[in-house]
């Protein structure tokens, strides 16, 4: 177990922020020993985990991570995660939840987690306001751009 730990903790230190490394370096910064380093590394090129420069020697991400990345979206489904969510929060904070998202300069209510109180939020799943009624509207207008936002404003107090 101890291998399996030192090899994770060297595929731990690649990011988007450093994505690419030498031997001396990621010893350095995992504090295993550079053998170690690269016999973990080795074997992660050779599964394709990794791939090595040429030219620098160095490490960097290799397509095998793309390819589990592909089945982990294939089986995300991001509806259940929200409505778990949802549910949690609905939950410890008594209140009804919902997940509201921009469409077409509306708040579209995507997916609601009722409170187990007797006063209940009346919103559904799929149903839609102005930007400018509500705060699941209001919080989302809070965080368009500025020329946008007075647009809506102006729109949604301007006299029919």
């Amino acid at each position: 177990m101890k291998s399996l730990r030192n090899a994770l903790r060297i595929l731990d230190a690649f990011s988007l922020e450093r994505p690419v490394w030498g031997v001396r370096e990621l010893s350095q910064y995992s504090g295993l020993s550079p053998s170690v380093v690269q016999r973990a590394l080795a074997a992660f090129r050779d599964g394709g985990f990794l791939q090595q420069c040429p030219q620098s020697k160095r490490y960097e991400p290799g397509a095998r991570f793309w390819e589990y990345g592909q089945i982990f979206r294939s089986r995300l489904r991001l509806d259940d995660i929200i409505a778990r969510e949802l549910r949690a929060l609905a939950d410890i904070s008594g209140e009804t939840a919902w997940f509201t998202v921009l469409d077409n300069e509306q708040a579209l209510c995507v997916q609601v987690a009722e409170s187990a109180r007797d006063v209940i939020i009346a919103i559904r799943s799929g149903e839609r306001t102005p930007l400018s009624l509500g705060s699941r509207g209001k919080v989302i207008l809070a965080f368009l751009p500025q020329a946008q936002r007075e647009r809506l404003i102006q729109q949604s107090t301007a006299p029919a």
